[in-house]
């Protein structure tokens, strides 16, 4: 399974990737909650068109979402912290440690950085 994060859907929204197409297809993804925050925060053509990509996104499989404890002790012992890595980048980190079987695929190059050094499998 592959946790997309929200570099990889913008620019599939603007231009399909198809390989992102596939994996949906093959029912390969995983949705995290504040991924969909993000993308439902940005500008669309419409209110419906929000609506329809949001609905999407939300129909996909979730995603394990950690508490804020378990958050805060996952950064602390990952070291995550003054690394450039933000808050929805990080819960992505520590989503993915609760799921050995997916795996993150990224642009963003300061949370690439981070995946790779605690050991989270990248796809793409």
């Amino acid at each position: 399974m592959i946790l997309v994060d929200s570099s990889v859907w913008v620019a599939h929204l603007r231009t399909e990737d198809r390989r992102l197409t596939q994996l949906i297809v093959e029912d390969r993804v995983v949705h995290h909650a504040f991924v969909t925050g993000e993308i439902g925060m940005g500008s669309f053509s419409s209110p419906a068109a929000r609506s329809q990509v949001v609905e999407f996104l939300r129909g996909l499989e979730p995603a394990v979402i950690v508490g804020e404890t378990e958050f805060h002790d996952f950064v602390s012992a990952k070291q995550l912290y003054g690394t450039g890595a933000g808050f929805v980048d990080c819960h992505l980190l520590a989503s993915i440690a609760c799921s050995p079987e997916v795996s993150l695929w990224t642009t963003d190059s300061r949370l690439a950085i981070q995946a790779r050094r605690i050991g989270v499998e990248l796809y793409g």
